[in-house]
């Protein structure tokens, strides 16, 4: 059996080509991708870090190091790695189209490694092939009159002529309806790709118009079917906005909200199920978007909440109740975080308590258990971003063994994603304990590194390309506990953690760049100029000087948004950070 991955094999025999060359890591990148920055890339290859890469994703490096098929066929021989069909597949078909996303991935993610960009290729050819898949299945012919025909000719067989009028009659409705649908299938999903060829280009108004379309061809038809193929529309954008910088939920919820104006009428499970699905696009839409808008968002959030609930009786599927609940609970949680509303904070934990308790005395639904623990979670804490609150430590308590039940219940189902989230906030309770001034030194320094573990461990459950969000928030939350131990730790140890801290701003306004999110990027520019300045006061530092300039230069570029964006305390923030950085340079330069 083969003991060694195609990755380490392949990387072996560049590292060994690359020697016999005489190049080093920096002479292959600068020669084979044309920039130095890619040198990381081929340390990854050669240290067998990717497990399976795909030959044509380091086409250059082969073509340059002059590897033959043969030596490709031959290391994957010797390894444990299977080639990915779709991935191979569109590489034939559709080169052009994979060469086209991954210089737009290497564009979006300069930093993006080897790993990160053959995981998202394997992603988008997997989509490919889908929607080739779909195409080809337009022309599929429905079966059932032919069996039909068969049964009518096994009852004249036998002379039992009612029956054969009865099988015929019975055939002439089912053709006549199978053609109908058939045809409005076929038609129906020309449209869809249309829409989706819409939403590739922007064109979000365009889509919705052919998206609707699609499924109103079926209401003279089976109102059913038009029904299910908008939620399950919806459901696509939701999974794909989930892992995009640019979501489309709001494409989602106005397709569902079609489905309770022109679909729906009194089928009480169907309202359900389209309501469940907008509170969850609406809260995920109002991601990244400014105070007004995002307060709208959320607002239908609650409202679908509450009206997809009330729909649902004693009776009826525990776990659509229990899901319901804990929607609810989590959309007024987000609205708690604008608008520091105590009633609505007490109704989401109330709400989430009562999911709790339903699915524990259940013993069942372990992946929604974990979500409603981190939930919980997530709520406690909250009080203490808007309010004082008696006792600080007891709070900071019950929240951590929220986030710790929450990553049991994600590892006894395998839900990484959950597991992820639960250990970034128990990262973040984390690092609250351990500053309120009450905690004793030493347990302060511990409980920071349980907090770096804790989000480290999250930031490896979220690939960059899947979960973009989720990635900059957890380096986000990494880099205030590094400017909190900086602040605390003496001596040689200060200057590494206000790296690190750096290091993981800078990771974070990868993703929220000034023209996406400039609220955000911002922020991200303020915190990183004071870390330039606190550096600069460090004793014996030989680049205070250089500190000083970057730090201005950060908190004017800080300051120029929030200008703009009429934030006022974070203007009075950098205003006053400026004013004191501008007399530090003074001092440095008598």
């Amino acid at each position: 059996m083969a003991s060694k991955t195609f990755g380490s094999a392949l990387g072996a025999l560049i590292h060994s080509r690359r020697k016999a060359k005489g190049l080093t890591q920096t002479q292959l990148a600068e020669d084979a991708f044309g920039t130095p920055g890619k040198t990381r890339r081929i340390s990854e290859l050669e240290n067998g870090t990717v497990a399976n890469p795909h030959p044509k994703t380091i086409d250059p490096i082969i073509a340059l190091l002059e590897i033959t098929e043969d030596e490709i066929e031959q290391c994957a021989k010797a390894s444990n790695g299977k080639p990915d069909a779709d991935l191979d597949r569109a590489y034939r078909e559709a080169r052009n189209l994979v060469e086209v996303v991954a210089r737009q991935f290497e564009n979006d993610n300069p930093n993006a490694t080897l790993s990160d960009l053959d995981e998202f290729l394997r992603d988008k050819a997997h989509e490919w092939a889908q929607l080739r898949e779909r195409i080809r299945k337009i022309d599929e012919a429905d079966h059932k009159l032919g069996n039909l025909k068969a049964s009518a000719e096994a009852a004249l067989d036998h002379g039992r002529f009612d029956e054969v009028d009865a099988l015929l009659i019975e055939a002439e409705d089912v053709q006549q309806h199978s053609r109908t649908l058939n045809e409005v299938r076929i038609q129906a999903n020309l449209r869809i790709l249309r829409a989706d060829t819409s939403l590739l280009k922007g064109d979000d108004d365009r889509a919705v118009e052919l998206y609707r379309s699609a499924a109103e061809f079926f209401m003279p038809f089976d109102k059913a079917e038009g029904v299910q193929l908008l939620q399950n529309l919806a459901h696509r954008l939701y999974e794909t906005g989930r892992r995009s910088l640019a979501g489309t939920f709001h494409v989602g919820a106005r397709l569902l909200e079609t489905v309770l104006t022109d679909f729906v009428a009194e089928d009480r499970a169907v309202r359900s199920k389209t309501r469940y699905q907008l509170s969850l696009l609406y809260r995920n839409a109002a991601e990244g978007r400014r105070a007004p808008e995002t307060l709208t968002f959320l607002t239908k959030a609650v409202d679908y909440a509450r009206e997809g609930l009330s729909d649902l009786k004693e009776g009826d599927d525990p776990f659509d109740i229990t899901a319901m609940k804990i929607s609810l609970g989590n959309c007024l949680f987000e609205i708690v975080k604008l608008t520091e509303d105590d009633d609505a904070l007490s109704e989401a934990k109330s709400m989430l308590k009562s999911a709790r308790d339903q699915l524990l005395m259940q013993g069942a639904g372990p992946h929604l258990l974990a979500c409603v623990h981190n939930s919980l979670g997530g709520a406690t804490l909250e009080k203490l971003n808007y309010s004082d609150v008696e006792d600080e430590e007891a709070m900071l308590t019950e929240a951590i063994g929220s986030f710790q039940a929450a990553i049991v219940a994600a590892e006894k189902c395998s839900y990484p994603e959950i597991w992820g989230v639960a250990n970034h906030n128990l990262g973040n309770a984390l690092a609250g304990l351990a500053r309120l001034k009450d905690t004793k030194p030493e347990d302060r320094g511990f409980l920071r590194v349980r907090a770096v573990a804790a989000v480290s461990a999250a930031i490896e459950t979220y690939p960059e390309a899947r979960f973009p969000f989720h990635f900059a928030k957890a380096h986000a939350s990494l880099a205030r506990i590094f400017w909190d131990m900086a602040g605390t730790e003496q001596g040689e140890m200060i200057e590494p953690c206000l790296v690190r801290s750096i290091h993981s701003w800078t990771v974070a306004q990868h993703i929220y760049t000034k023209e996406q999110f400039p609220d955000q990027w911002a922020e991200i520019q303020m915190h990183i100029g004071a870390i330039y300045g606190a550096h600069a006061g460090i004793d014996g530092i030989e680049t205070k000087h250089e500190d000083l300039l970057e730090a201005q230069r950060c908190l004017s570029e800080a300051l120029e948004v929030f200008k703009e964006r009429d934030m006022q305390t974070q203007i009075d923030y950098c205003s006053h950070s400026l004013k004191v950085v501008a007399r530090r340079l003074k001092d440095s330069s008598k």
